[in-house]
């Protein structure tokens, strides 16, 4: 049994919490702390994400001790944000001055006093700051995904078994109840064997293209001196400057254009993909796996110049074992798994179930149409809700309550439903959730986890083991999609097989030319 095999069934039978030593195998060296010494926390990248970060840092038994962001606005209110906190919290006795910022990350990850290192920046950074970050001794949480190319996922991993730096991989969906439930649901065999699972996002990124609005160019590339977009750019090529690319100021959006860029992004791909096909991953037991197939698309080109007239759903990937990844539309569910005993269907703050035979439903929209509605009248429905949305019906928008007494009128009815048709009764300690017959990693608190295995020198939830996988998933269904072709694949040795594919691709030179700034070594 390999490490990643020990892992993988290590993580079946219980939390970490609940099995003393399991991770031994992570390194124990930390910087040697005074008595009563927080551990020191920077945190690179201040968009809406990474001030969320912030403030979930800061509740932490940590110090944020540096904060940076290439935009001088965005990195002001960070550090006013840290130091307003311990301001308000005397008690924890930290001087505001405790924090400071930096315009430049590398001196964060370079400063032997920082012992963490948060990563919150655009896609295309992700990497390399992760690598270089462990190769100085730091432990890593990084949101998703965690890479650009194929390549750099490779390299992470290769990294983090030489140094033995703790990496969590920022999928917080794990650390999400009702994906737990529905995972170990799926995990214990109770819909039977999953020969399918649904994932529902966008499409992959697009052309590159130098403005979102070509004809509001002036207003859009207009100077922005607080922004060092030199450092933005980082490893990509030199591009004019976009605020829709580095949104000027402290902006409460999630920025959209870079992620639909070939040179920074992968798309909804890279986006929600990452979330949703790593809880595919996990429900099904294919932690540190993937496929061995990618078959391509079939479905119509998108008749948009803008999206490069690029097919947005239907690549397939094959497992081994049988097991397809299928990404679709024409649904509010984020993951849904069809199984020979029944189906789960699960999104953040939903989660459904039916029972029966669901390996020969057909796979169309209107299945699709009719899970989403809970009028899904195949097989038996066991629980169902999918929160509140609105639809327009006769000419007028309503807001639709999918509650209700019989089925659960909110989640926690919902999957209590689940678990009482299931026979399943919640652990003797509750905060382990149900007591299905495998148990999986609980964590509640995905920053938390993160600060409780530097502490205690475990692996996360989703760590190195974990989150590069994930990330591949998503750059091999935006390959096919870029190139419009299907190919064989080897997970182990994350690259393509059987003469298929073009190992260009697993870097993505062939689209993002070479610049030689910033490259992610080992």
């Amino acid at each position: 049994m390999n490490r990643r095999q020990f892992i993988k069934s290590s993580l079946a039978f219980g939390s970490a919490a609940a099995v003393p030593g399991l991770f031994a195998a992570v390194s124990p060296t930390v910087r040697k702390l005074g008595l009563g010494e927080r551990p020191t926390v920077g945190i690179i990248g201040f968009g809406p994400q990474g001030r969320a970060l912030l403030g979930r840092f800061l509740s932490q038994p940590v110090v944020v001790t540096r904060v940076c962001d290439c935009d001088r606005a965005r990195c002001e209110d960070a550090l006013r944000r840290a130091r307003t906190h311990y301001e308000n919290n005397p008690n924890l006795g930290i001087p505001p001055d405790a924090c400071r910022a930096e315009s430049d990350f590398r001196k964060i990850i370079e400063d032997p006093q920082v012992d963490m290192v948060c990563i919150a920046t655009p896609d295309h950074w992700h990497a390399y700051m992760v690598v270089e970050a462990m190769k100085h001794g730091k432990d890593v949480f990084c949101e998703k995904p965690l890479t650009y190319s194929v390549d750099e996922a490779r390299t992470i991993v290769e990294v983090a078994e030489k140094t033995g730096r703790i990496l969590q991989t920022g999928s917080m969906q794990r650390s999400s109840f009702e994906f737990l439930t529905a995972c170990e649901i799926v995990r214990s065999g109770m819909i039977g064997d999953v020969k399918y699972v649904e994932n529902q996002y966008g499409g992959p990124a697009s052309p590159r293209r130098p403005y979102k609005n070509m004809r509001n160019w002036e207003k859009e590339g207009a100077e922005n001196k607080d922004c060092d977009f030199k450092m933005w750019l980082g490893p990509a090529p030199d591009v004019p400057y976009s605020d829709e690319l580095a949104p000027r100021g402290v902006h409460p959006f999630f920025p959209g254009f870079w992620r639909e860029d070939d040179f920074f992004g992968s798309g909804a791909c890279g986006d929600w993909g990452a979330h949703h096909m790593d809880i595919a991953q996990w429900g099904t037991g294919h932690d540190g796996d993937g496929p061995v197939k990618v078959i391509a698309s079939t479905e119509a080109p998108s008749g948009r110049w803008e999206q490069g007239f690029r097919r947005q759903r239907g690549v397939r990937l094959v497992y081994a074992d049988g097991l397809e990844l299928r990404h679709v539309g024409s649904t509010r569910w984020g993951t849904v798994f069809f199984g020979s005993r029944g189906i789960v269907c699960v999104d953040r703050d939903h989660f459904a179930m039916w029972a029966g035979d669901a390996s020969s439903i057909r796979n169309d929209e209107k299945v699709r149409k009719a899970l989403s509605d809970g009028t899904f009248d195949g097989l038996e429905k066991v629980a169902y809700y999918n929160g509140k949305y609105r639809e327009r019906v006769n000419g007028e928008n309503r807001e639709i309550d999918t509650g209700t007494e019989r089925y659960g009128r909110n989640l926690s009815e919902a999957l209590a439903k689940a678990a009482d048709f299931l026979g399943v009764k919640m652990c003797d300690d509750r905060r382990l959730g149900y007591d299905f017959k495998t148990k999986l990693y609980k964590s509640d608190n995905h920053v938390k986890n993160f600060v409780d295995c530097f502490l205690e020198r475990k692996e996360p939830i989703c760590s190195h083991n974990v989150g590069p996988w994930s990330s591949v998933l998503c750059q091999l269904q935006h390959m096919s999609y870029v190139h419009d072709i299907g190919f064989d694949w080897d997970p182990a040795k994350m690259t393509f097989a059987n003469g298929t594919g073009n190992v260009e691709w697993l870097s993505r030179r062939e689209i993002r030319p070479y610049t030689g700034r910033f490259n992610v070594e080992a």
